[in-house]
């Protein structure tokens, strides 16, 4: 028979007849041979010479590390021999296999901490060179076995502890640190701090109206809000606070066993709105604040434009040299960080991985011209955007409130799927467990359990992103709503106070502005992305002959074009004798 043919063989049910394959590569083991078939291999064969696999029964069970787990030597983070160990002190095994001693593992304490396990359990060890039969050990290695018998059970006890945090924290509940401020805990999950999370909306709700850290400071200490370690708040504890995922449903928890990172629902105070116009306002500043040189100049463009390599286009105003332009600064950031050798420092455009082929500045006034034009042609071409339909559009839009509920409502399916999913996982551990203690009459009655919950969870997953989508959609809807709302005069007359207030008009209208070099024409190509799809929207009425019937809107797309033209520049005139 093949060694595939004995998988599908039934397991022996005498657990004395059972040979345990351990197996585990590395990248230095690879160059060896012993690729993890190979070692399966051996171990099978063990079993037959051992007697335990016959034609009729498989007398051996696997466990396999694979490559992802061999750099750990410490066996608390490797989760198969975790597994073998934790079973084996159940006295379910007898027999054990591999390849050889390195096989358990490289490391002397590891590894000796290992056979204290084997030892305590009077499991015989089958290598590829001898068999250790621990029942029977010299009296030089019992007295070095029960000196390491409290170092072992110290570091089980606390294997135990952090894979039951684990499995409380997948339930939902809290896993120990003090609380984020906002929350406090109430029968050992998070629960909403009536008081605190009031002043959270405050600083959230401050920051997006544009008031800066350290006005929001003062206001708390005005009204003698004390931070949690019991001071008064700082920029850097509001700054941080932002960043909490909790105040909008969920916290990410790493399992340091598995290496998984779980996320984990929670109450939420804080809608999807204003946490993403606080987490973008924090990211645009973030942006300047790693610029290499600081500006005081007034760009209009600057925060939209993006270079083709993906970088943040910078601006340059320096009158007295006659320079106005928008440029790709990778290469420049790159050099001052000295990520490009110093030979290559002076070659122009990109050398390898460094720089970029966007070489050519744009300059500034004819920049915001071209764009502008673009803009305003889309904007009165726009039927979403035209008075009439838009005052009618926006007596249709849902409330505030109605937002709200629409969002506590994908919330709530977003919980529930997320519940499901904790649900099977844990179910998929508990079939997992009863297999290894062999609880299942057979494999295949083990595989289709298994086999049936994969699917289940599958399906949950897909549940769980379309609510997400959904979620997001009406997070964009209220934004768009919201931004016409608030320039609904200069969408129609495209007058703005200031320049500033003109930035912040095309903040709302654009996502980004992509910007490329054409290496033929040396023109830069821009694209546009709007936040709205306005580009060739229109009106579809109900019967064309009769208007008064009503219509419908048919939103268009989101992106539009246009070639910058090249702007002559003819020198300067030489200073007259």
């Amino acid at each position: 028979m093949k060694i595939t043919d004995y998988d599908k063989l039934p397991i022996e049910k005498n657990d004395d007849k059972v040979l345990h394959i351990y197996t585990r590569i590395s990248s230095e083991l690879q160059r060896d041979g012993t690729s993890l078939g190979d070692q399966k291999r051996l171990g099978v064969e063990k079993s037959i010479e051992l007697g335990f696999t016959t034609e009729k029964v498989r007398g051996y069970k696997l466990w396999n590390e694979e490559v992802a787990s061999s750099n750990y030597e410490d066996f608390g983070n490797r989760p198969v021999m975790y597994e073998l160990l934790n079973t084996m002190e159940t006295g379910t095994i007898n027999h054990l296999y591999a390849f050889d001693d390195d096989r358990l593992s490289r490391n002397e304490q590891t590894q000796f901490e290992i056979k204290t396990a084997l030892t305590k359990n009077t499991v015989t060890l089958y290598t590829n060179k001898s068999t250790t039969d621990f029942e029977n050990p010299t009296d030089r290695l019992i007295k070095s076995v029960f000196d390491a018998f409290a170092s072992y059970e110290n570091q089980m006890r606390s294997i135990r502890t952090r894979m039951g945090r684990v499995a409380r924290v997948r339930e939902g509940f809290w896993y120990g640190a003090p609380p984020p401020y906002g929350y406090e805990i109430v029968d050992k999950k998070l629960s909403i701090h009536p008081e605190e999370s009031k002043w959270v909306q405050f600083m959230f709700k401050s920051f997006a109206s544009g008031k800066r850290q350290v006005d929001i400071k003062s206001e708390l200490d005005k009204n003698g809000v004390i931070a949690r370690r019991g001071s008064l708040f700082n920029v850097g504890s509001i700054n941080r606070l932002f960043d909490n995922t909790h105040y909008k449903g969920f916290f990410t928890f790493k399992d340091s066993l598995g290496g998984e990172t779980l996320t984990i629902q929670c109450p939420s105070f804080i809608d999807e709105l204003l946490w993403e116009q606080v987490a973008d306002k924090k990211k645009k500043i973030l942006e300047r604040k790693n610029q290499n040189a600081r500006t005081k100049n007034f760009y209009l463009l600057r925060d939209l434009l993006v270079c083709e390599c993906g970088t943040k286009m910078s601006g340059r105003i320096a009158p007295l040299r006659g320079e106005k332009h928008y440029f790709c600064a990778n290469k420049t950031r790159m050099w001052k960080n000295g990520a490009i050798p110093e030979n290559e420092k002076w070659k122009r455009g990109k050398v390898g991985d460094y720089g970029c082929n966007n070489t050519k500045s744009m300059n500034i006034d004819l920049t915001d011209e071209f764009v502008w034009k673009n803009v305003k042609d889309i904007i009165s071409k726009s039927s979403i955007l035209k008075k009439e339909f838009k005052d009618e559009y926006l007596g249709k839009v849902k409330t505030h409130k109605s937002y709200t509920r629409e969002m506590g409502l994908e919330d709530k399916k977003i919980s529930r799927h997320q519940k499901e999913l904790i649900q099977i996982d844990k179910t998929l551990g508990d079939v997992e467990t009863s297999y290894r203690m062999g609880e299942y009459d057979s494999e295949d009655t083990f595989n289709q359990i298994k086999d049936n919950l994969r699917d289940r969870r599958t399906k949950v997953l897909a549940a769980l992103e379309v609510s997400k989508g959904q979620k997001k959609t009406i997070v964009d809807e209220r934004k768009w709503v919201d931004w016409i709302k608030k320039f609904g005069d200069q969408i129609d007359n495209q007058k703005f106070k200031s320049p500033e207030v003109h930035k912040e008009y095309l903040m709302g209208l654009i996502d980004k502005i992509e910007v490329s070099l054409n290496q033929d024409t040396l023109e830069h190509e821009f694209h546009i992305f709007y936040n709205l799809p306005i580009v060739d929207d229109g009106i579809k009425y109900k019967n064309i002959q009769k208007k008064s019937l009503g219509y419908s809107i048919v939103e268009g797309g989101k992106m539009s074009g246009f070639v910058l033209p090249k702007l002559e520049v003819r020198g300067r005139k030489k200073k007259a004798n």
